[in-house]
Formats: structure tokens, C-alpha cells, sequence
């Protein structure tokens, strides 16, 4: 299969083309870091807070860190899968919640405005609600252990 050059244009789907919103703030966030990663021209570890450089007007209940703010979206996908293979074995209010608070972080926390207290809030309410759940849950059969650790 012969490559197109830079001259040739090359032909997209719109079905690619159509994003839904998340998915457009997503890809927002991940531009937005990578040029923050380029700026830097070295690659930070942002699970570390000795290397977060804060200004000195830093407010932790009002302003974001995005590049902390973006490590929550992963495990909460994975979160949203294991619950709803759960949902469809058996019904539970306590699951009901943490998909509706699950969806609620994912769709209305931006990392690039939301501040990083109310993202911990969020995720303590959620983190309650699977610690509620595991006290029922079989450790076998529908156990979210590994989700819920993935998150601490």
C-alpha cells in the first residue's frame, strides 16, 4: 500500500470526523498538556508533588492542575465498565449511584477549570459509595477491589 505525500489530501470519514463533546474536551486537555510537555522539553512526573511548580497565588479550592486533574479519567472508565458488567447481573441502587456520579465527573469536570478540591470531593463521595458496595459485594463473583484501588 503506497503512502500519500504531503501534497496528496487525504480523505477523512465524517463518521470520524463527528466527536461527542467529551471526547472533543478530551482531546482538548491531552492537546493542551502536550504542549505543556514540550514547553518544559522534559516529561514531568505528575504523581509526584515535589516536581508541581505552583505560582504563589496558587488556591487549591479554586484553581485547577491539569496535569493531576487528567490522572482521574482513566481509572473511571474502567470503574464505568466493571459496574455496568455488574448492572446486568444484578441490580443495585449503591451501583446506580456510583455510574451516576462516575458520569458526572467524567462529563462535567473540565481538568482545565475545575478546581482540584471539588475533583477530590467527587471522588471521595464515589470512593464512600464503593466502599458501601464492597461490604455486599462476593469478592468472587462482583467485586470492584481492583477498580476502586486503581482510583486511590
Amino acid at each position: 500500500m503506497k503512502l500519500p505525500t504531503h501534497s496528496q489530501a487525504i480523505s477523512v470519514p465524517r463518521s470520524i470526523l463527528a466527536l461527542s463533546e467529551r471526547d472533543k474536551r478530551w482531546m482538548e486537555d491531552t492537546i493542551c498538556c502536550l504542549e505543556d510537555q514540550i514547553k518544559q522539553s522534559q516529561r514531568r512526573s505528575v504523581m509526584s508533588i515535589a516536581d508541581l511548580v505552583l505560582s504563589s497565588t496558587y488556591n487549591f479550592y479554586h484553581d485547577a492542575i491539569p496535569q493531576e486533574a487528567r490522572l482521574i479519567f482513566q481509572p473511571l472508565e474502567r470503574l464505568q465498565s466493571r459496574v455496568r458488567d455488574i448492572l446486568q447481573e444484578y441490580e443495585s441502587p449503591i451501583l446506580n449511584d456510583v455510574l451516576f456520579l462516575s458520569n458526572y465527573m467524567m462529563t462535567s469536570f473540565n481538568t482545565k477549570s475545575t478546581p482540584l478540591m471539588k475533583m477530590l470531593t467527587g471522588m471521595e463521595l464515589l470512593l464512600e459509595k464503593l466502599d458501601e458496595w464492597e461490604a455486599y459485594a462476593s469478592k468472587r463473583l462482583n467485586s470492584c477491589r481492583e477498580e476502586i484501588n486503581s482510583l486511590k
